[in-house]
């Protein structure tokens, strides 16, 4: 599920936690829980979860990807975009 990105928007390593700080302090934009893939357009979604002892940020590159990530599980979710060509430069 989901495309994860290891890297902030400079390329910089992310650390196991804080990664939603650190890729708003690379320039992704805090948004509001997304429900369309296209509310954001030129701009992919990425999605971080604090799983307890590590964050995973993952690219919700599909509308079915957004729908899982959207399904409240127990999780904090911090929902960011940024640029959709940055993003897919950065995935793994």
């Amino acid at each position: 599920m989901g495309k994860y990105l290891n890297q902030d928007l400079t390329g910089s390593p992310l650390g196991a936690r804080g990664k939603a700080t650190s890729l708003r302090l690379s320039g992704a934009e805090l948004i509001p829980t997304p429900t369309d893939l296209d509310q954001y357009p030129g701009k992919g979604i990425i999605c971080v979860v604090e799983n307890g002892g590590f964050d995973a940020a993952a690219w919700a590159y599909s509308q079915d990807e957004l729908n899982e990530f959207s399904k409240s599980d127990g999780r904090a979710k911090t929902w960011l975009t940024a640029d959709i060509n940055l993003i897919e430069k950065l995935i793994d």
